[in-house]
Formats: structure tokens, sequence, C-alpha cells
């Protein structure tokens, strides 16, 4: 695009912002959000009000950039996070035979909670507007499914008291979500949907390509997910489904740096003079794995384990600390993806902070620390308590179906083997 195109500069400053700008929390309120954004198709039309989505082949999100010019920074990014969470709910496939006007509603009351109230327009539909709309109290924190059983039944009540406001019937707007005296004018445009491809026999096709978009999201978030979104993508896929070795790639790439001097190689600056040496590059990465060897995990999780660990090592082309815990930390050993024997060396009860408390008193560096286990370990506020908790990227991997309560710690990631 243009850069004279004031379309393309509206559109672009606020992807600008969404990732440069920290003092407002911008990135890692909506970074993953402009992720999954830069993987749509953009088309800039007057054809919408505002903004709208729908799937033909591809997700496309249309933008009508006069209109999406009048609002602040902050309320661009609501709109297209908006955006976003219809495509990761997936809700043109769940509309199936639903009423299009509640169903509408009912999206919009769900995932405009997902967004702080400052970043969204005033016309909009949330629980506050919905009650003063249908006339009864409607909870917070629900899907869009209860909020569209809500309305329909309000709306066959309605039906039944003949419209009337009296003998304990509701009082209601008139249903159309349209009229800005209702408080329930719709953020985006729905109609778009309508113009989707038939769902008919693509339900899998689309439900991939949402997948597809949020795993590639997590990877180029440095495997950070939104907090908002952490149990609901647990549901809907059943697992994370970001791939973890994506996720550590992205963290050894940015490795510190030592330099040294050669013999090997000539000073740029004075390359005729032998005598001065010149200087190489060495990428340094300390990862040490913490691995669970308690009674709870069994032979074949421990062997998991160590494939997972031969794969790291190979990733990483570099050695790994491994260190072997129970209760108590009972063995300190170097591993590559070359090394071909291991002997467990405990079979007793679970706690891994002993391992972050040798890590602490023998002060060895750390770039990214690893927890292979069943997870059924102490609570990670012990970590906090005892002033433990790792600062670096730490990542978790189950292997086992326990789940472990996560914290709001974000150097924390969490993954199933």
């Amino acid at each position: 695009m243009a850069k004279s195109n004031l379309r393309s500069e509206i559109i672009e400053e606020t992807v600008i912002n969404a990732f440069s700008n920290k003092r407002d929390g911008f990135v890692n309120e909506y970074a993953f959000y402009f992720h999954m954004f830069a993987m749509c198709n953009i088309i800039e039309t007057e054809d919408v009000e505002l903004a709208g989505v729908n799937f033909i082949k591809k997700w496309n999100l249309y933008i009508n950039p006069k209109e999406f010019q009048k609002y602040s920074l902050n309320q661009r990014l609501g709109i297209i996070k908006h955006e976003m969470l219809h495509i990761i709910f997936n809700h043109l496939v769940r509309m199936e035979n639903k009423e299009k006007e509640e169903w509408n509603l009912a999206t919009d009351c769900a995932i405009n909670q997902m967004i702080r109230s400052a970043d969204l327009p005033k016309e909009r539909v949330d629980t506050k507007s919905l009650s003063e709309y249908l006339g009864v109290d409607v909870p917070t924190n629900q899907s869009a499914d209860y909020y569209y059983d809500l309305i329909m039944k309000n709306k066959k009540q309605q039906n039944k008291c003949g419209g009337s406001s009296s003998g304990g019937c509701p009082q209601q707007g008139d249903g159309s979500g349209s009229d800005e005296s209702d408080g329930l004018g719709t953020l985006d445009d729905h109609n778009k949907w309508e113009e989707s491809e038939s769902m008919d026999g693509i339900e899998e096709l689309i439900e991939s390509s949402v997948k597809d978009m949020v795993s590639k999201a997590q990877d180029k978030n440095r495997g950070l997910t939104p907090q908002e979104l952490n149990e609901i993508i647990e549901i809907i896929f059943g697992k994370s489904v970001v791939n973890w070795k994506s996720v550590l790639r992205n963290i050894v790439s940015n490795r510190r740096v030592n330099k040294r001097y050669t013999i090997q190689k000539r000073n740029r600056r004075f390359p005729k003079r032998i005598e001065i040496r010149g200087t190489t590059k060495e990428k340094k990465f300390d990862i040490v794995v913490i691995l669970d060897i308690s009674g709870s995990m069994n032979d074949s999780e421990i062997q998991d384990g160590l494939n997972e660990i031969k794969a790291i090592a190979k990733l990483t082309k570099s050695s790994i600390k491994i260190i072997q815990v129970d209760t108590t930390v009972k063995e300190v050993q170097e591993f590559t993806a070359k090394t071909k024997t291991f002997n467990r060396l405990g079979c007793g009860g679970t706690m891994m902070y002993p391992a972050l408390q040798y890590i602490k008193d023998n002060k060895i560096d750390m770039d990214c620390g690893i927890l292979i286990s069943d997870m059924m370990i102490e609570s990670l506020d012990t970590w906090e308590q005892k002033g433990l908790a790792p600062k670096c990227k730490f990542i978790f991997l189950n292997t086992s179906n326990h789940s472990l309560k996560t914290t709001t710690r974000k150097n924390y990631m969490f993954f199933d083997l």
C-alpha cells in the first residue's frame, strides 16, 4: 500500500503501536491478536460500517478506513481484537440455525468482556446494556450460547405477553440491535458472515484454520498466550496447540553472544597485520532441565523425558545440565544428544523446589529452565514464597493428564508431552 494512502497509514499506525507502545501495555495486551491479524486477508472497503470478518477459502478481515480513523488508537486496537476473538471462538460455524440478530448480540456480549472497557467504542453490547435491553439481570463471564439462550428465552416471554410490560413481563427494546437508543448498536458488521462459504462440509477446514492461526500466533508471541485465552484454548483445542520446541527455538534465537580473540582470523581494521588477532563470536545459551524422578513418575515417563532432553540438546546444539530430583537433588550431570546412558537415582516423594535451591546456591547460569514432570508437585506459590521462582523463561512439560494450576507469571509456559 502506498504511504500517501490514508487507508494504509491508519492501519499501519495501529499495527506499529500494537507492538511498540510498552507504556500503555499495548504489547502484552494486543501483540498475540495482531499476529493473528497479520494472517488474515485485509480488505479495506466502505462496504462495512466499521469492520467485519468472514471465511472465503481463508479468513478475511474487512475494515472501513474512513470510520476506523475516527476512533482513538486504543479503541482501534480493541476493534481488531474483537474481530480476532470472533475467529478464535468460531462464531461463524457455531451460528448454525440460530436467529441472526440474537446470535450477533450474544457473541458480542461474550467477547467484549475480554476487552478493556476503555478500548471499546461506546456503541457496543455488554452485560450492562444487555441487562437494560432485556429488563433482566445478565451475569458476566458466560459463553455466547448462554447469552443467546437468555435472549431467546426473554423473546419468547415477550411473545407470550404480547409485547406488554405489565403483568410481570419484562420490558424490552425492539430487538433489532441497530437502534443506538437501545444501547445495543453492534461494534462490527456481522453481515459479512453471510458472505462466507457455505458451512456444509467445511466446518473442519475452518476449525483447522483457526487452530493453525492460534498456534502460529503463539509461536510468534514467544509462546505467550493472553491470560484470558489460556483456559479457553485448552477447552477449544483440548490442549495447548503450540509446539514447545518452536517456543524454545524462539527463545534460543535470542541467545547472548560472547567475543573471543583468535589467531585464525585477521583483524578487520588491520587485515595486513598478522600479529593482531581477529575476533570470533561464540553463542552461549544455558539450559537447565529439572527431571522429576519421584515415585509417581514411571520408567516410561522418565524415558519420554529423556527423549525430549535429547531433542533439546540437538535443537540447541549444546550440552544441557540435568538435575535429577525427588525431594532432594540426587544427581547433576551434563547431557548431550549423543549421551547413551542414564541412571535414575531416585524414586521417593515429590518436591521440585530443592532443584531451584541448588541452582541458586551454586550460582548456576540458566537462560531457560525446563521441568519434566507428571506435575504432581508442590504448589508454585511455594517457589514464590521461598524466593526461588525463576526469572528466566521456564517451560513445564507435563508427562501425564494431571493438571497444574498456572500462575500469573508471564515467563511460565505449560505444555503436554
